[in-house]
């Protein structure tokens, strides 16, 4: 099918390539080699710190990253490697990835199949490689020890920006989250609980934006062009992201841009792990209110805009980013097919009110070892249990990802970005992801070229559903 993200040579391009044609193998031998781009170091330091969470609260004991909860957005250009520099001052190991980046499988890290984790007092240098522009994520990869160190704060937004960003007035970051809080404002400490673990994850009872008690308030001119990079560093909640009084354009989805287009009744879903960037344009007169509302209930505001001061002049209409270098089309025809199928879980009651299985049930039908989540019949379960395939480096693959459990699901693939197929692989839509939501009882197929030589994970982004079993991989051979 044709395909709307398609990549067009430029003039400037033809024309080089056409001089180095004429040119003949010489031509090449003459050219200088392209200077080493220098790497620079970030440094992020992770420390237990007590501090409240809330106004007025008692202090909670949170994972501070450079002392930030969360952790400071990183900003790099792409194609600028950074030498990541982790120092773990806590008291327990951890592991940290790039959620969504296309690099090298090495910086990975992720424990049991590319690394190893970072123990106390431990420094760990990672070198990242930056081949795609968009918005991103750093997240704990350390299995049995995601739920907790993601809900005390680590974790962070991870920038890459383009060569030539778009001209908008304010490039803004919203990380949000959901904590769990006592009625005294605490942060509840029980992250080993096995009913969150076997169900829809841990929701906590208090939106966080950028670290703060929601919402965080935003005042810009009239007229103003806001480009807004939503993340999730939710453990578990699904938030339905509602734009209200604002003019809202998604020009990308989980990093990777897309054509422009305006979201269905104002609305975009984000899942833990999941990004969107989002161009919106604030009301054109001064003293006027737009929102950004996680639409549960009658909606909770996360971001609040208000316009003051002199109008800006009228912006042109929002164009397309400048897409990465993503496959045109992909060969079905020719792909390697293969399934991940995801059965376990608690069951539902089978009658309204009536109780969840005691720990000593859920021990006699799951174990102790805290394993709630089985995939492919446990051939594929965790790191060390066998790929879910083994493909050579450019083939087309097709993932068929059968949910069985009586729970949502959210999946994501490590090391490459795909296509959700229509129902009878006659076509894609038309966008790039790297995390997708499986409602309970329902199968998606999606696809993509397995282009990065590597070990790859592919897990659900629940933390509490990773802990729990929720990991396996595949993995590309030259």
């Amino acid at each position: 099918m044709p395909d709307r993200l398609a990549f067009q040579p430029s003039r400037r391009g033809l024309i080089l390539g056409s001089l180095s044609l004429a040119a003949g193998p010489g031509f090449a031998q003459t050219q200088q080699p392209a200077a080493p781009v220098p790497v620079r170091e970030v440094k992020l330091t992770l420390q237990a710190v007590k501090r409240p969470i809330g106004p007025g609260a008692p202090s909670s004991e949170l994972f501070l990253v450079n002392g930030s909860f969360p952790g400071p957005v990183i900003r790099v250009k792409k194609g600028e490697p950074i030498d990541l520099r982790i120092e773990n001052s806590l008291t327990q190991p951890t592991a940290l990835h790039i959620h969504g980046l296309r690099g090298a499988n090495s910086a990975e890290d992720v424990p049991g199949l590319t690394g190893a984790p970072i123990a106390p007092g431990e420094t760990r240098t990672i070198r990242v490689e930056t081949p795609d522009a968009g918005t991103f994520t750093y997240v704990p990869v350390l299995p049995g020890k995601v739920s907790e160190q993601l809900e005390r704060g680590l974790g962070g937004v991870f920038v890459v920006e383009e060569a030539a960003p778009p001209a908008v007035d304010h490039d803004h970051v919203l990380a949000l989250d959901d904590v769990r809080l006592d009625d005294k404002g605490v942060l509840v400490a029980d992250f080993g609980n096995r009913l969150d673990a076997g169900r829809s994850g841990r929701l906590g009872n208090q939106l966080l934006a950028n670290g703060v008690f929601a919402p965080e308030m935003m005042t810009v001119r009239p007229g103003a062009r806001i480009r807004l990079r939503l993340a999730s560093l939710a453990n578990a909640r699904i938030m339905p992201m509602k734009f209200e009084n604002v003019k809202a354009t998604v020009v990308a989805l989980d990093g990777q841009p897309c054509d422009p287009f305006d979201p269905l009744k104002r609305t975009v879903v984000l899942l833990p792990g999941s990004r969107y960037d989002v161009m919106l344009d604030a009301p054109a007169e001064a003293g006027q209110d737009g929102r950004v509302l996680v639409a549960l209930g009658t909606g909770l505001a996360v971001l609040k805009i208000r316009t003051e001061g002199e109008p800006l002049p009228a912006r042109a209409p929002v164009v397309s980013l400048p897409f990465n270098d993503v496959p045109p089309a992909i060969r079905l025809q020719n792909s390697v097919r293969t399934e991940l199928l995801i059965t376990g879980g608690i069951d539902r009651p089978a009658q309204q009110g009536a109780p969840w299985p005691s720990a000593a049930e859920l021990d006699r039908k799951f174990g102790k070892d805290g394993r709630f989540w089985t995939l492919n019949t446990g051939v594929s379960n965790g790191f060390s249990g066998k790929p879910i395939a083994t493909v050579k480096k450019g083939s087309p693959v097709v993932i068929a990802l059968v949910n069985r459990t009586q729970w949502s699901q959210i999946v994501t693939v490590q090391g490459h970005v795909f296509r959700l197929l229509h129902p009878l692989d006659d076509g894609w839509e038309p966008y790039f992801l790297d995390t997708i939501h499986l409602p309970e009882g329902t199968t998606s197929r999606i696809a993509f070229d397995a282009v990065n030589v590597g070990k790859w994970a592919i897990r659900s982004t629940v933390a509490e559903h990773y802990d729990s079993g929720f990991y396996s991989w595949f993995e590309v051979v030259p």
